[in-house]
């Protein structure tokens, strides 16, 4: 079976046979041939199948939703073609409109044939019809997403998750992306959710190649420093990067000598802006002579647009008939504006600005003088064009139109003392397409709408999200896996004793596999306590140097054992321990045992530490000491650990030890010539102290059963005749609990991914919070409050 059986990518290297037989009744006739990515789209449209086109921008994917408005007109349906921005609606509504008749636009701003059966939009109003059950909903056949690796967008990609979730069934989607690495898996999960195939057509072919330049100019003698760095093949020019170096070792010896002028990295805010000044004045002037205007100056602050602008007050660029035709159009637009705001002092900027053939374009600019800058541009009078990155989106923010240039020209500013390194400048040009992935998040406005509308739950809402894309696809097959599973648990043999069975349905769980649990559970809690303490900063005193432990050492096959801490490092949150741990075997015999121990796979080095815990739980208590002598001559280690093997922390402190001592002492110890030696008396001192602990600790004991009149507290031995086992028989049956507890762990596990999602406690809260506010009733019924915070909330994204 297919990783992704709801999607399917089609071969794009050559041509579609199918095409030549469709080509003469098209809905739509184009005046060129179209590429065989183009003609693979197209006939799958014929087909009523949806698609999802991946290419670099001016590759032609424009024909493919072009086609998509030609067969809805051919079928007298509707179709809604989103965008991310206002700014790429309005110029495809333009675009459109000299192609198809009935073309209407809809966004915050302006409403424009608002009855057409081609509707242009951002996405955030797509999701309001539908949320509010619009009639156009109704009458659509087709529904085009430009854009839509703008799903990665943090603040706004959800959006599109919320409208490819709740687009009825019967609509049929085409999809316009930037090429993307997991074409297959996000095409999978539109599939999936809309119960359909979506055919992938994916071509890494760019019609205009792109050169990459350097740009080092700073004045006149320098105007012609450009360099190029990335050629038509995307290939590294390293002579390009190192004379663009050279130039700038050359401007800075000529600065030396006052020779001419290099822009600082810092420094006066008019000595910054005259440097930037000479370096657009110059690089406008070379630009102008290669006949390489228009130009899109891409800056990723409004505040710089503006003021790169501004300091260019002296630079005109165009003829006095240009001036004309912008003075006439600017006008004209305008007109709809009323009184004063003809007057507002951005318009009478902007208008002046255009005239001299520069613009600027980003969201601080009012929404009918950026559509005339549009406008503007692609009529080839504005020929500078300040903007930030989301001009970039569409026809007007690329380099190299189709048709018109054979190469597209990106120049990169080089206004430091030297260019960018090497290592920078390959991966911006040359980086890995961004993965497509999800932003799905709850928001109150998207619970109440769902509320609202009843026919789709929250639930459903989550499960169907591009985040749970990789559940949805497991879902079978971890059905498949519960079932195994839940076979394998009704095939283990019966205990021979009901107290090591699972208790009746409701009755309190006192069997052994119960305790095991709580067990488990403690160790874990505890852990998570001793972490907060160190992330609280209070393990300087506890985990201090000659700190005594209780500590269990799988590996060894230690448990309830006394070590001392040598050093304790705390990185990244984390503490890392050096312990001296007493041992009953010699270095020798150590290495064997974690040798033996490291060959177990995962699950057996489990079991085999969870049944060395729950014995010593047994024998000794949950942090009980399993209280051992030691000699001067008694073997020990030095390891390396975590807080995995802390069971209690000692009031008992070692002081005054030599750490450096003790470890070379045990480095000299592994050599066979020198372990009858005398031990350092580092070690002898720790030795002491720990006998004499346990010695207490004994004592302590003792003076307990007496109180308790003699009765005999070993767990194990009360446990085993309460079997009536033998001690043989004692491990296998641990050994089979364990197996119960982690065959029932993995059950509730795929119960759980089964039927749950990530996000289900956040919703659960959200839903509370609503509750609390008045927005729902008890029963999840929106009140008049909800009702209007929707609307409210509507009119905001829109």
């Amino acid at each position: 079976m297919s990783e992704y059986p709801h999607a399917k990518k089609l071969d794009v290297t050559k041509d579609v046979e199918k095409f030549k037989e469709i080509k003469d009744s098209m809905a739509m006739q184009y005046p060129f041939e179209l590429d065989p990515f183009q003609q693979h789209a197209v006939c799958k449209m014929e087909e009523d199948e949806s698609v999802f086109v991946a290419a670099h921008t001016s590759a032609g994917k424009t024909v493919v939703a072009e086609y998509a408005v030609a067969l809805c007109k051919k079928n007298r349906t509707r179709v809604i073609y989103t965008s991310p921005i206002k700014a790429l609606s309005n110029q495809k509504f333009r675009d459109f409109k000299l192609t198809f008749d009935d073309v209407g636009l809809i966004t915050g701003d302006i409403q424009l044939n608002t009855e057409a059966n081609c509707l242009i939009m951002t996405t955030e109003i797509l999701r309001s019809m539908l949320y509010n059950h619009s009639e156009v909903i109704r009458e659509l056949e087709w529904v085009i997403f430009d854009e839509v690796h703008y799903i990665n967008n943090i603040e706004r990609g959800h959006v599109w998750e919320e409208v490819l979730i709740m687009l009825p069934k019967h609509v049929k989607i085409v999809m316009l992306s930037a090429t993307v690495p997991n074409c297959l898996e996000f095409a999978d999960w539109v599939g999936r959710i809309n119960k359909r195939i979506i055919y992938v057509v994916e071509t890494l072919k760019r019609p205009v190649p792109l050169e990459h330049f350097l740009y080092c100019g700073q004045d006149g003698k320098t105007r012609n420093d450009i360099f190029l760095i990335f050629d038509t093949e995307g290939n590294f020019k390293n002579s390009g990067y190192q004379k663009a170096v050279e130039a700038k070792d050359k401007a800075q010896k000529n600065q030396k000598y006052g020779m001419g002028q290099v822009g600082p990295v810092g420094g006066h805010p008019w000595q910054l802006n005259k440097n930037n000044k000479n370096v657009y004045i110059n690089l406008i002037s070379y630009l102008n002579t290669k006949d390489l205007l228009p130009m899109i100056v891409f800056i990723f602050s409004r505040q710089r647009c503006d003021e790169t602008a501004q300091i260019l007050n002296s630079v005109d660029l165009t003829s006095e008939s240009e001036k004309f035709a912008i003075h006439h159009f600017f006008n004209r637009c305008i007109d709809r504006l009323t009184g004063s705001d003809k007057e507002l002092p951005q318009v009478l900027l902007m208008q002046e600005l255009c005239k001299r053939g520069f613009a600027v374009h980003h969201s601080g600019i009012l929404p009918i003088i950026k559509e005339v800058v549009e406008l503007l541009f692609q009529k080839g009078l504005v020929k500078i064009l300040f903007a930030t990155e989301t001009f970039a989106m569409g026809m007007a923010g690329r380099a190299g139109r189709r048709g018109l240039d054979s190469t597209g020209t990106v120049i990169i500013l080089a206004k430091g003392s030297e260019p960018p390194e090497i290592s920078s400048l390959t991966t911006i040009l040359k980086g890995k397409p961004v993965k497509l992935e999800s932003r799905f998040r709850i928001t109150y406005s998207m619970m109440l709408n769902l509320l609202r509308i009843e026919e789709l739950r929250i639930e459903d809402m989550l499960s169907n999200s591009y985040v749970e894309s990789a559940s949805l696809r497991m879902v079978v097959q971890r059905k498949e896996r519960l079932k195994k599973v839940e076979e394998n648990i009704l095939a283990l043999p019966q205990l021979e004793c009901p107290n090591c069975n699972l208790p009746p349905n409701g009755k309190m769980d006192t069997t052994l596999l119960g305790y095991f649990n709580s067990l488990i559970n403690y160790y874990k809690t505890t852990k998570e306590l001793w972490s907060l303490l160190i992330l609280k900063g209070k393990e300087a005193k506890l985990f201090t140097m000659g700190r005594v432990l209780i500590i269990h050492y799988p590996p060894l096959g230690i448990a309830g054992r006394l070590a001392v801490i040598l050093r304790s490092i705390i990185e990244n949150g984390k503490l890392s321990l050096t312990l001296f741990i007493p041992t009953s075997t010699t270095s020798v015999a150590n290495e064997v045992k974690l040798k033996a121990f490291n060959a177990l796979n995962r699950e057996e080095r489990r079991s085999k530490a969870e049944i060395g815990l729950l014995e010593h739980a047994l024998l000794h208590g949950i942090d009980g000491l399993d209280v051992k002598t030691f000699s001067e001559y008694t073997p020990y280690t030095i390891l390396e650990t975590t807080l995995d093997c802390l069971l209690a922390v000692c009031k008992r402190t070692i002081p005054k030890l030599d750490a450096e001592a003790i470890n070379q002492e045990y480095q000299r110890s592994k050599q066979p010539s020198n372990r009858s030696n005398s031990p350092d008396r580092n070690i002898k001192k720790i030795i002491f102290e720990l006998n004499q602990l346990s010695e207490k600790i004994v004592k302590n004991r003792q003076e307990v059963e007496k109180e308790e009149g003699g009765k005999n507290n070993n767990k194990i031995d009360e446990f085993i005749h309460i079997l009536g086992m033998d001690l043989d028989k004692k491990e296998i049956s641990l050994v089979e609990i364990i197996n119960r507890r982690q065959m029932e762990q993995t059950k509730q596990t795929l119960i759980h991914q089964t039927s749950s999602h990530s996000m289900s406690e956040e919703s659960a809260g959200r839903l509370k919070v609503l509750r609390t506010l008045g927005y729902i009733d008890r029963e999840n019924v929106v009140e008049l409050k909800g009702k209007i915070a929707c609307e409210i909330s509507n009119q905001v994204r829109e």
